[in-house]
């Protein structure tokens, strides 16, 4: 997705209760502030889009974050049992955490990874890329801690990905897990000694 003077967005797959407008509402909710919003038209680069998102699609805020707010990823965990069918989770990086809208619920912290991660470096992104196993587990990029980690089903931390070849990652960004949970992962490298090069990884 690209956010300037207009928004093209790429659509992903997968099943949701929601519309592929109700995603791209909550996506753009949390990156864009109440002035950017105003005048925002979605740039369609396929007609494939209109199958996806109605051509009078109009962008609506649905929760405000403050100035200076950073958020990364986002998904739609779906959950029968809840009145909206399930929440939408992004890493939430200003207090360090991940959050959970969902329309009746608003927003509300999902986990707190300054006490999930405590070994996290101050400085850093406490967590980027966000994606479901097949599972239902939240799987992360966490570049504070040079890992990829994922939340079991009762919040602990396992960690999938720390080291490659001997050598520590050092800032996991982004990923996308296929059906058979497969794991691909990028890591935006800036090591001055060259031995961690930017790469894809594959857990």
């Amino acid at each position: 997705m690209y956010i300037g003077s207009s928004t093209r967005v790429n659509p992903a797959g997968g099943r949701m209760k929601y519309s592929y407008l109700t995603r791209l509402y909550c996506l753009l909710a949390v990156i864009l502030s109440v002035g950017q919003v105003q005048g925002q038209t979605i740039e369609r680069l396929d007609p494939a889009l209109d199958e996806l998102i109605s051509v009078d699609a109009k962008l609506d805020l649905i929760t405000d974050l403050g100035e200076g707010a950073s958020v990364e990823g986002g998904v739609w965990k779906e959950d029968a049992s809840l009145p909206d069918g399930g929440y939408f989770l992004f890493s939430n990086r200003g207090p360090r955490q991940i959050s959970r809208w969902s329309p009746n619920t608003e927003l509300t912290m999902a986990y707190d990874l300054q006490k999930i991660l405590p070994d996290m470096e101050a400085e850093s992104s406490s967590s980027s890329g966000t994606a479901l196993d097949p599972e239902g587990r939240l799987v992360f990029c966490a570049g504070a801690s040079h890992s990829v980690i994922r939340l079991e089903k009762d919040g602990t931390p396992t960690v999938l990905a720390h080291l490659t070849n001997g050598l520590p990652l050092h800032r996991p960004n982004d990923l996308v897990i296929k059906n058979n949970g497969s794991i691909f992962f990028t890591d935006n490298s800036r090591d001055e000694t060259g031995k961690v090069p930017p790469a894809v990884y594959l857990i």
